[in-house]
Parts: structure tokens; C-alpha cells; sequence
């Protein structure tokens, strides 16, 4: 079983990439930013009741701040340990903006930022996704795409936690539009990965929303 948070220990900032997938880029072409610092998770992933599915990070201007800063780099490793929330405005307004907009339905956000966390398949930044054939090719979307499955998955499915895909459902093996027994879900979105005003949105919700009210602290 690949462990995710074991996986990027290995990675030590400033670097953009993790060592494991030196090798494939040095090999491909890319269309990777190579100016920022990667983003495989936000938030508390090793816990939060929900995760959010998504493809990649975009790119915005504190990025670039963040990669240069030794601040940022302090925050990024402890980042990765898993157990941050997610960021403020103050924080991180790019981000914050980004993620609050697409949970504002399920909550107030200074309660939800404890409570959900946000995995990428690739875990490097672009304007836009170009790079699909190496979704398969670089080690850390591999890792991302195993972790899901042989955790978050089987524990979503059982109820213990609730899991939204909402970005590339196939690539992270799941059918567009399908729930996979208590709290699996694939809704269908927009292409900024904005659930769509369906059943399932409601029953999207409604799961989160009790497992929030009712599960782990």
C-alpha cells in the first residue's frame, strides 16, 4: 500500500519537483511550472471527514512568493505532514477564494477548513492541464491515484469518511455521475469543478453535512 504523506517526505523545497519524478521529466515535455512549489494535497488530509478529488493546482501570483520565501518553504513541509487546515484569506487569498467557493454550499468556511481536505492526481502547477499521458508516467500520480483507492475509497464506502471527486473521475477510476455505497461520489461538474444542480448534489450535502454534525471532532 502506497502512504501518501510517507511518499513526500522525501521532498525538500525549493525544488518544484519531487525526486521520484525527476527522471520522467527530465525525459518528456512538459508544460509544468517550474517557478513554484508542488501541490500534491491541502488540508488536514490525514484526518478531515471530507476530501475533495482534483486533477492538478492552478497558478496564482503568491505562488511565486511562496517558492522564493524561506517561510514558504517552512510552510510547505508542514504542509505536507497533513494535518494543516486549510488556508485563510490572510493566509493565502488566491487560495482560499478558490477552495471557499466551491465548499460555501456545505458550510461557513472558518468551521470547514479543519474539516476538508483537497488531493490532486499531479501534484504540479499549470495555467492549464495539458500533460495527460503522464498522469500515468510520474510516480506521485501514481502514489495520489493508489492512496485514494486502497484508503480513501474502501473508508469512504464504509461510511467513515465522505470523498468528492471532482475533477478527471476516470483517471482516478471512478464512472461520472456514480455513488459508490455510503460515501463515495462522483457528481458532475463544470470544467472549474463546480458541482452541478443534480440529486446527487443534494445527497452530496446531506452526507456532508451529517458527517460533519456527527463524526470525528
Amino acid at each position: 500500500m502506497s502512504d501518501i504523506f510517507e511518499y513526500w517526505s522525501k521532498y525538500r523545497p525549493p525544488n518544484w519537483f519531487h525526486p521520484d519524478d525527476w527522471p520522467t521529466l527530465c525525459r518528456v515535455k512538459h508544460h509544468f511550472n517550474m517557478s513554484v512549489l508542488p501541490v500534491p494535497f491541502t488540508g488536514p488530509l490525514k484526518c478531515a471527514p471530507v476530501t475533495l478529488l482534483y486533477l492538478a493546482p492552478g497558478l496564482s501570483r503568491s505562488d511565486y512568493s511562496k517558492a522564493k520565501s524561506e517561510e514558504g518553504h517552512r510552510e510547505k513541509l508542514r504542509r505536507l505532514l497533513g494535518c494543516e487546515p486549510l488556508s485563510t484569506p490572510k493566509e493565502h487569498k488566491e487560495g482560499w477564494t478558490w477552495w471557499q467557493s466551491r465548499t460555501k454550499r456545505l458550510g461557513p468556511w472558518e468551521k470547514l477548513r479543519s474539516k476538508i481536505a483537497i488531493l490532486e492526481i499531479c501534484p504540479y502547477h499549470s495555467k492549464r492541464f495539458h500533460d495527460w499521458e503522464l498522469l500515468s508516467a510520474l510516480a506521485s500520480c501514481r502514489t495520489s491515484i493508489e492512496w485514494a483507492q486502497d484508503v480513501l475509497f474502501p473508508e469512504a464506502e464504509a461510511g467513515e469518511r465522505v470523498v468528492i471527486c471532482l475533477r478527471a473521475p476516470k483517471y482516478w477510476g471512478l464512472k461520472l455521475g456514480k455513488q459508490y455505497k455510503q460515501g463515495l461520489f462522483a457528481p458532475r461538474t463544470n470544467r472549474g469543478g463546480y458541482m452541478m444542480k443534480t440529486a446527487m448534489r443534494r445527497r452530496i450535502t446531506g452526507a456532508v453535512q451529517e458527517i460533519l454534525s456527527f463524526g470525528r471532532d
